[in-house]
């Protein structure tokens, strides 16, 4: 719903629309999987057949890397955008 809404933003700032894009959907995925909303947290401690609490104690190292990702992806635009960049 925060897309149709902070797309333009992005783009009026100056945001390359590939880069914004794949920051966003890495954000989401982090919010997939980090309480309280964590569905596929949830979905994971049911597959493993472990408390959610053990699943959420157990997920803290891959959050954090999946959070540097996020920071270091947003902060250095032309990891993500120098592939695409070949083709032209």
């Amino acid at each position: 719903m925060t897309v149709p809404v902070l797309f333009p933003l992005g783009e009026e700032m100056g945001f390359n629309p590939l880069h914004f894009a794949l920051v966003i959907m890495m954000t989401l995925l982090i919010g997939t999987v980090t309480p309280p909303l964590g569905v596929l947290l949830y979905v994971a401690a049911g597959i493993g057949k472990v408390s959610v609490a053990q699943a959420i104690k157990e997920s803290i190292p891959f959050v954090c890397v999946m959070i540097a990702t996020v920071v270091v992806v947003a902060l250095v635009p032309a990891i993500v955008t120098w592939l695409p960049g070949l083709q032209q």
